[in-house]
């Protein structure tokens, strides 16, 4: 009885001292945040992230608090570093309502030299974590991208981020049983696809990847042992180096050959990014049990700690496509004139501007839950688009006769049995013998005789796409790439595959309270002969982004010009602004 008794007693004392211990932990946590102010403070979908000049260890330190229903919870973070090559595991952690993480790892001062060597603090980059509650059979997992100050880390300045996670809004998939899609064989259908990767010339101008530059892996072995719970490992990661379209206008052949039309152009090529601003990824969650998957929102994975300008590179003042019917069919030549470049072309296709960027597609698996994720991550930008120094972004022009970005886009979708329908879609139709006919809002200004023009910004404020800004599916095109080395598991239509390995790039959404976001500017004139014209133009656009409501797709602002009918006006007919 007596040995009964003391071994309750120890285990009183035991439980009570824990307790102590993490009432303290978080009581000291919460009084960290409430008694000093933070310099920075970056507002996602799922969390708040304070950035404090202090650190009550002797080295800086990233605190990851979480609740759910307003509780503190047992999580497990699962963390990571990027840099413009790689993404390098960092560790797991498990606590109770929270997790502190001293940033003194070898992994993160090389990343964040790698940064700071570079750009300074120019640019901010992130840390990837991943935050797993597990309640009965729902499991949350929150995407966090937490962007830090390189020159804190390298130099091992007094630094506190404290991420506070609201796991209440994570949309939790819930696992029962095996489901009728076993994610062992979609998984490994998809695991390593590129086993011969192509190399591309420059974007547009032939090859298999849409004008997308294979790089390599960006995978680095663990330094770790994997954590057998509720993890997740990075199980395959892809790089290439390709562009980020933001304005695009295409057309149909016989748009060129029939239409009247004697020129198009891009014009008044500019923009701004606030200073807070970056680039956002997204990650595809993928349901074993169903095989569902909606998409999340991380970011920002990139962060601008200035104000930058956007400008057309190579100092051109416009970007303009002629008809040459004595080329050869589907090619086009290039040339500068009068501080602009010209593209002739003898066929369909597309002029688009871009940014050079660098852009990962990964694989996340969490082996607990057969839960696993795909992403595309802009892990930064080239110098052609970004030099380094500075404070100017610079566009570039790309022609897709067919075998470009904006063209994988397209087929990705069609290719695989999916339209465009959730797109938007808006535009005119001028005719010399019927006049101008409007659909839904975009309006068209400077009509002469034989010239019309669009502002892209007010067709982009038309339709509001706050807070998600223009945004680019260039998850699509790395996903076509991918399918044609994918051979899908029985019974798994090529199709499903491809709504699980489809995601999505976001680029400059805005992570303050305020809204302030990116704005960019480009102006479409369309030059025609006065006395015999026809042709209609549809506008593909983009809606705001809503984490409530998951599988949200990102297109950039673009312009079909048509001959006969709207674009897709058949299949779809509109989708106006509501």
């Amino acid at each position: 009885m007596y040995t009964t008794l003391r071994r309750l007693l120890i285990i009183a004392i035991l439980i009570m001292a824990i307790t102590a211990i993490i009432t303290l932990a978080a009581s000291s946590a919460s009084q960290f945040t409430t008694q000093l102010r933070p310099f920075k403070v970056i507002k996602t979908p799922y969390s708040i992230i304070e950035y404090f000049n202090y650190s009550s260890v002797s080295e800086p330190q990233l605190i990851i608090r979480a609740y759910f229903q307003n509780k503190p919870i047992n999580i497990t973070v699962s963390l990571f570093a990027i840099t413009q090559r790689y993404i390098i595991p960092i560790g797991y952690y498990r606590g109770f309502g929270l997790v502190s993480i001293a940033l003194d790892n070898s992994s993160v001062i090389n990343a964040s030299e790698a940064w700071f060597s570079h750009y300074g603090d120019a640019v901010w980059p992130s840390l990837l974590a991943i935050v797993t509650y597990i309640n009965n059979d729902e499991v949350y997992n929150a995407f966090i991208a937490i962007p830090y100050p390189p020159s804190y880390i390298t130099w091992n300045k007094p630094l506190t981020i404290v991420s506070i996670v609201n796991m209440s809004s994570i949309k939790p998939i819930v696992i029962r049983g095996k489901g009728s899609m076993p994610s062992s064989a979609l998984y490994n259908s998809i695991k390593d696809p590129v086993n011969t990767p192509q190399v591309n010339t420059s974007p547009g101008s032939g090859g298999g990847n849409y004008g997308y530059t294979y790089v390599g892996s960006c995978e680095i072995s663990d330094t770790y042992a994997p954590e057998p719970g509720s993890g997740w490992v990075l199980e395959d990661c892809q790089e290439y180096q390709g562009p980020l379209v933001q304005f695009f206008i295409g057309w149909s052949e016989n748009a060129l050959s029939n239409s009247g039309i004697e020129l198009f152009s891009f014009w008044d090529v500019y923009g701004g990014v606030p200073s807070g601003n970056g680039f956002y990824g997204t990650v595809n969650e993928t349901n074993p049990s169903t095989g569902y998957s909606f998409i999340n929102l991380v970011g920002p994975l990139i962060t601008f700690n200035q104000n930058m300008n956007i400008e057309l590179a190579n100092g051109w003042s416009f970007v303009e496509v002629q008809p040459d019917l004595s080329l050869s069919e589907g090619t086009y030549q290039e040339s500068t004139q009068n501080g602009g470049l010209i593209y002739q072309v003898n066929g369909p296709g597309f002029v688009y501007l871009y940014f050079d960027s660098y852009v990962a597609f990964v694989s996340w698996y969490q082996p607990s839950t057969g839960i696993w994720a795909n992403g595309t991550y802009v892990l930064g930008l080239a110098s052609d688009s970004y030099p380094g120094s500075g404070n100017t972004l610079y566009l570039l022009p790309g022609i897709d006769m067919g075998n470009g970005p904006v063209s994988g886009m397209f087929n990705g979708y069609f290719s695989t049995g999916y339209s465009i329908s959730q797109l938007i879609t808006d535009g005119s139709w001028f005719s010399s013998s019927n006049g101008v006919s409007t659909q839904c809002n975009i309006e068209y200004s400077g009509v002469t005789s034989n010239e019309i023009a669009y502002f892209f910004d007010n067709v982009i404020s038309s339709y509001g796409p706050t807070p998600a800004g223009i945004a680019y599916a260039v998850g699509s095109v790395l996903a076509s790439i991918f399918i044609s080395f994918i051979s899908p598991p029985a019974g798994v239509a090529l199709s499903t595959v491809f709504s699980i390995v489809d995601t999505a790039v976001g680029f400059m959404i805005p992570t303050t309270a305020q809204q302030v976001q990116f704005y960019e500017n480009a102006n479409v004139a369309i030059e025609f002969n006065p006395n015999n014209y026809n042709f209609y133009t549809t506008f593909l656009g983009v809606e705001a982004y809503n984490p409530s409501t998951g599988n949200t797709y990102y297109w950039p602002m673009g312009m079909i010009i048509n001959y006969t009918s709207y674009y897709l006006q058949p299949e779809y007919g509109y989708q106006c602004n509501s």
